[in-house]
């Protein structure tokens, strides 16, 4: 009877698969072998960029390290397909294959060091499916 939660929660896993904190479901299912748990933007707080090491954010200044964003990602493949549609670099869009570290893929930057003060709007694509839209305010 003691073992009874575990199980319990050992089969609601197995039968929902990977959960998000938030609302107790994945983020995105892009295929059988791809599962986007989490997306979240933030400051990377050692360079180069560690996923392990990221202080989620909305808000960058000029004493602001790498910025960007990390997916948490259940998968078997050695690497995902990404595309970052970026308002910082006039709409330009960057495709990249990123290889899952440490349960992660992820983009980080130091462009907006560099950036005018104000908001600024990206959009990430996995497998040509949008995933997440970001906003940064840049003080």
């Amino acid at each position: 009877m003691r073992y009874l939660p575990i199980v319990l929660v050992s089969l609601l896993l197995a039968f929902c698969g990977p959960i998000n904190a938030e609302n107790g479901k994945p983020l995105k299912v892009i295929g059988s072998d791809l599962t986007i748990q989490t997306a979240e933007q933030g400051e990377f707080l050692s360079k180069p960029a560690d996923p392990r090491r990221f202080k989620p954010s909305n808000f960058a200044g000029k004493t602001t390290g790498l910025f960007g964003w990390r997916m948490k990602v259940q998968t078997t493949r050695k690497s995902i397909l990404v595309e970052e549609q970026d308002s910082l670099a006039n709409g330009y869009t960057m495709s990249f294959k990123a290889v899952p570290k440490f349960g992660y893929i992820y983009s980080a930057n130091d462009l907006l060091r560099t950036a005018a003060s104000g908001k600024y709007e990206s959009r990430v694509l996995i497998d040509n499916e949008p995933v997440a839209n970001f906003t940064v305010t840049v003080k």
